[in-house]
């Protein structure tokens, strides 16, 4: 549990803008001041692993459980929620629920690879793309993961991986779903989560010593 600040979603765009499945609590209890490190958001039509994480929160709050705490953590794990892809458009979802934790998308139905250019070369402009661009607007740290990887990537590396260059202006661009700006104020709330990171780390070792 950490004790970042959260921001929650202005009342003049609650109307306007989505949250994915599942957030509710997690919404709740964020601005009720209880603060994850992590938590993951299903990308798919297969929303069984927010589901499987909704009954053992459940379980752990009708146990007096402190939510986030160690014991939280071992019986219903981080934080999971959820969102089709058949739903997600940019700009269209409010993620401030996220503000500085790390997420995780588990992208189950292979978005990361959906368009291919020249030689099948695997483009990374496809609505996967946009989702970790609107994600890294707000999260700590955003990571993607896919049962064809084998292991998390992070959004920031596929964004510096992308980047054109112009012999015309003798400059490196970023990708459409990334920007010069995100890459700076990303990279500043990911230094603020490893920095929270290392205090839970130091809290938990002084508790357990």
């Amino acid at each position: 549990m950490t004790s970042s600040s959260f921001i929650p979603p202005p009342s003049s765009l609650a109307g306007k803008l989505r949250l994915p499945a599942y957030s509710n609590s997690l919404l709740s209890l964020r601005m009720g001041g209880v603060h994850p490190l992590y938590a993951t958001l299903v990308y798919s039509k297969d929303w069984a692993l927010a589901k499987d994480y909704a009954e053992k929160a459940r379980a752990a709050h009708a146990q007096k459980i402190a939510a986030f705490s160690p014991a939280w953590v071992t019986t219903a794990g981080w934080p999971v929620v959820a969102l089709s892809p058949r739903d997600y458009a940019p700009g269209c979802f409010d993620f401030r629920v996220f503000t500085a934790m790390s997420v995780t998308v588990q992208d189950l139905d292979l978005g990361w690879h959906e368009l291919e250019g020249p030689q099948g070369r695997r483009t990374k402009t496809g609505a996967l793309y946009f989702l970790l661009g609107d994600l890294a607007q707000w999260a700590g740290q955003v990571y993607v993961a896919a049962p064809d990887l084998n292991m998390e990537h992070s959004a920031g590396l596929f964004a510096l991986c992308e980047r054109s260059y112009s012999a015309e202006t003798r400059r490196h661009a970023w990708p459409a779903w990334w920007s010069q700006q995100i890459e700076e104020e990303h990279g500043k709330r990911s230094q603020q989560w490893f920095a929270e990171l290392a205090r839970h780390h130091q809290q938990h070792s002084a508790r357990a010593a």
